[in-house]
């Protein structure tokens, strides 16, 4: 029974690369799967560089080579296929590296899944980019008619090769792309290995084909065009003819319109919601200014009024020593009963209301509360009942005060 692995053919089309198709070729031979065969095809490289890599590879008798005249990439592609044995395919360019458990992996995969048609990995830039290439995984052949989502490293099986017949050579790009299509018309699945085992080189010369495709969109366009016209009935079937891309666009287009109107309808929201809370917080600015002002005020206010109740007994008390200095014998009820009297009205309805608003007063201005004035001698007790009877309050309360004596009886 053989328990070989099996056999992995990586093919490397080359052309004018002496400068990195050494790191290419040593990523291969450090891969962990252990039996593949390297074939690399120059494709009309200079003098210089063919020479670069014949001397190289002198040492290397396990590598195949062959050369051909200049005829593209998917030429030297088709021409290592000839050349392969292996059951698994991998295409490698000539400056781009493979991790070392690439290989390993992609054949693990392929092995336990038989419907399994296309292997990839998460992939990074390096050279004069770094960072990570954000291949997204497959989604559906739908995905895949609406442009290339695979690189080119993807593993696949040797038996689709041949039964497709390879690459097309009169592609000049996009040659992948179409032997993607080719591929997963029929079905099959697709798997992503979910870490970065591809690196992809940026050259500072700029002459990959990415570089290429993006200062020549003309050539773009024109090789695009040609896949979309070979598999023009796939692309039908999958609503995505002229017809339909016209009418995606328009719809594209009137969402764009509509979303870019409801956007502008809530900056315009959010403009004025803007200006309001401004306003709002200005108001609210004057509104703390203003109450600052009218409680400076009531306190000017309450400091006036008691300097005018201070000078008012004063006076009061200024008057009553003179009519003591005029009549030396005082009223026997304010000699003898002004603490009696003025203890009374304490204790009365009137004055215990009167006292309650003036606890809520000062409660609510946060002003010490002010204990009962008692006086010392029985003529300023007298002067004290004297202003409570006079005051505004009392008089509004008298008839509180005319129900407590009938209640109690008194006269």
């Amino acid at each position: 029974m053989n328990t070989a692995p099996p056999l992995v053919s990586v093919m490397i089309p080359y052309y004018n690369c002496k400068a990195y198709i050494a790191e290419t070729i040593e990523s291969v031979e450090q891969q962990t799967h252990s039996n593949i065969e390297i074939i690399i095809i120059d494709d009309g490289s200079t003098q210089e560089h063919r020479d670069y890599l014949q001397n190289y590879l002198a040492g290397k008798p396990h590598i195949r080579y062959a050369f051909q005249e200049n005829q593209g990439v998917s030429s030297a592609r088709n021409y290592a296929a000839r050349l392969a044995g292996g059951k698994y395919f991998l295409f490698l360019d000539a400056d781009d590296v493979i991790l070392p458990e690439y290989t390993a992996k992609a054949v693990a995969i392929l092995e336990s899944n038989p419907d399994c048609k296309l292997v990839y990995p998460q992939a990074e830039f390096f050279g004069v980019q770094s960072g990570l290439w954000e291949i997204p995984p497959y989604e559906d052949f739908r995905s895949l008619l609406m442009g290339n989502k695979f690189p080119s490293i993807s593993f696949h099986r040797a038996t689709d090769y041949r039964v497709l017949d390879g690459f097309d050579e009169s592609l000049d790009t996009h040659e992948d792309w179409d032997y993607w299509i080719r591929i997963l018309k029929n079905g099959g699945t697709v798997y992503q290995i979910p870490e970065i085992l591809f690196k992809y080189r940026r050259r500072s010369s700029q002459d990959s084909l990415i570089d290429k495709l993006s200062a020549n969109p003309e050539l773009n366009r024109l090789n695009w065009q040609k896949v979309c016209n070979k598999h023009q009935d796939l692309f039908l079937q999958y609503n995505l003819g002229y017809v339909d891309l016209v009418h995606l666009i328009c719809n594209m287009k009137q969402h764009d319109t509509e979303q870019t109107q409801k956007i502008q309808t809530l900056e315009n929201e959010v403009s004025d919601h803007v200006e309001l809370t401004l306003f709002a917080n200005s108001m609210e600015q004057k509104n703390m200014e203003q109450t600052k002002k009218i409680q400076e005020l009531e306190d000017k206010l309450g400091k006036l009024k008691q300097a005018y109740d201070n000078a008012r007994y004063r006076e009061s008390m200024r008057a009553l020593h003179r009519e003591q200095q005029s009549d030396s014998t005082p009223s026997p009820a304010v000699s003898i009963n002004g603490h009696a009297m003025l203890r009374y009205i304490y204790k009365s309805p009137s004055y215990q209301i009167i006292r309650a608003v003036k606890k809520l007063n000062w409660k609510i201005k946060k002003r010490p509360k002010k204990p009962l004035f008692f006086p010392t001698t029985e003529i300023q007790s007298y002067q004290e009942a004297v202003r409570i009877l006079n005051s505004t309050a009392w008089s509004l309360l008298s008839p509180i005060h005319f129900l407590y004596k009938l209640i109690k009886k008194e006269k």
